[in-house]
């Protein structure tokens, strides 16, 4: 009875490991639910997808597939061992629309990421409401 209880132990802890997503690790897929555009006040709740390649770049794509924008990952600032965890990360970009970071914070209650875009014309930042996410 002990050696089954143990078994059952290990396995929960196999099947806990799993599940956690080290985001800088993995290729996610990540639903988006809104977006609002900081500097300019804009507002959508639309659905898109926001994809993660571990350390080497990220996009966006409309809910049809059509491709928004894609950036390359310059580094990664700091740490978020589990993504279904509350937890934090900045990615340094940069792209042909500029340079800039795309902070991912998972609180209590919600998933955003905010994306900060230096240009001739300005800085914009954009922010994506999280509702899910699946490892491609």
């Amino acid at each position: 009875m002990k050696m089954k209880n143990a078994l059952l132990v290990i396995l929960s802890v196999l099947t806990f490991t799993a599940g956690a997503q080290e985001i800088t690790q993995a290729n996610l897929s990540w639903n988006v639910a809104k977006i609002q555009n900081m500097t300019g006040g804009d507002f959508s709740e639309e659905q898109a997808t926001l994809i993660t390649y571990g350390r080497t770049k990220v996009e966006l794509k409309s809910y049809d597939g059509t491709l928004r924008w894609t950036f390359d990952v310059v580094e990664a600032i700091g740490t978020w061992g589990n993504v279904n965890a509350q937890g934090s990360i900045t990615y340094e970009v940069k792209g042909d629309s500029g340079n800039g970071t795309l902070t991912f914070t998972k609180g209590a209650s919600e998933t955003k990421a905010q994306l900060l875009v230096v240009r001739e014309a300005g800085p914009t930042i954009t922010e994506y409401t999280l509702t899910s996410f699946k490892v491609l």
